[in-house]
């Protein structure tokens, strides 16, 4: 039982942890003039 508790605390602390690395990889570069979110221009 304390094995297997172990390991579902594991895999959920491997999962938030890719979330929150997805979440960080989420900005965007505009084409035209490589400016990070928020660009006023159209490509």
């Amino acid at each position: 039982m304390i094995m297997a508790s172990a390991a579902i605390w594991l895999m959920m602390k491997a999962g938030l942890a890719k979330n929150a690395l997805e979440m960080k990889r989420k900005r965007t570069v505009c084409p035209s003039c490589g400016r990070h979110d928020g660009c006023s221009c159209r490509p």
